[in-house]
């Protein structure tokens, strides 16, 4: 019995494999074999799978990023100056915790504030103590909001005292009477160092007296003068002590002069 072929689309073409050999008494006549390999759908099927794969892949979980540093990026200070450290945080903090520690103290120190407002961002303004050098320990401790995790940064400020230097004289002015001079002044720039005395030197406009302490007072009265007589004055301060590691005496002022009254 002589078989018809099966009708084929085009789509079975490519994958259309013929075996077998014809037969001597009808060249036409041969048998074959069909081998269909998947179609379409199949392929849809095989990229859902590898997208399921993909979908399935675990995501590694984002470390928050903590920084702590100085907001003028100086590390050093003077003894009475002010400083900023500044907190920047990639997720928010349920709260900042800031302490300093400063010189002498252990663990943590016993200056502390809290920041509860949530933010990426927080600062801790500070002012050194005059007369205290060291090293400062500045740190920022807190809870991620959204992982709960925990950080604690630092840093350290060597502080030094300012360079002390000589006081510089009063600026003084005079008023007189018909016996007396009354000298007064305000605080001089006293070179980083407080002034334990003022010194003074009067005369007559041809001879002076020693020099002889005001004290630590902003005023002075020179009584026992005669009348009707100009007088010169000047000035001259001193800061420290022997004790204290040597005074150290400024230079004098100019003298002013005036005349006492009738």
């Amino acid at each position: 019995m002589k078989l018809s072929p099966p009708e084929l689309s085009d789509m079975h073409l490519p994958f259309l494999a013929v075996t077998g050999k014809p037969k001597t008494e009808i060249a036409s006549d041969f048998t074959m074999t069909f081998e269909f390999y998947g179609d379409d759908d199949d392929a849809d099927d095989d990229d859902d799978d590898a997208d399921d794969d993909q979908s399935a892949a675990p995501t590694t979980p984002t470390t928050p990023t903590v920084s702590l540093v100085s907001s003028d990026g100086i590390y050093t200070a003077t003894a009475g100056t002010g400083h900023e450290a500044n907190l920047t945080l990639s997720a928010a903090p349920s709260y900042v915790f800031w302490y300093v520690q400063e010189p002498g103290e252990s663990d943590f120190g016993s200056t502390e504030t809290q920041d509860s407002s949530g933010n990426l961002t927080s600062q801790l303004s500070y002012s050194f103590p005059s007369g205290v050098s060291g090293d400062y320990t500045f740190r920022a401790s807190g809870t991620i909001s959204s992982t709960g995790e925990g950080f604690d940064v630092s840093y350290t400020v060597s502080v030094s005292l300012p360079p002390v230097t000589a006081p510089s004289p009063p600026v003084f002015s005079l008023s007189a009477g018909s016996n007396y001079i009354d000298v007064s002044w305000s605080y001089p720039d006293d070179g980083g160092s407080p002034i334990t005395a003022y010194y003074y030197k009067y005369g007559r406009m041809w001879n002076s007296f020693p020099w002889q302490s005001a004290g630590t007072s902003l005023s002075v009265r020179i009584s026992g003068l005669r009348a009707n007589t100009k007088y010169r004055v000047k000035m001259k301060s001193v800061s420290g002590s022997v004790s204290a590691g040597g005074e150290r005496v400024g230079p004098e002022s100019n003298y002013q002069t005036i005349r006492t009254t009738e």
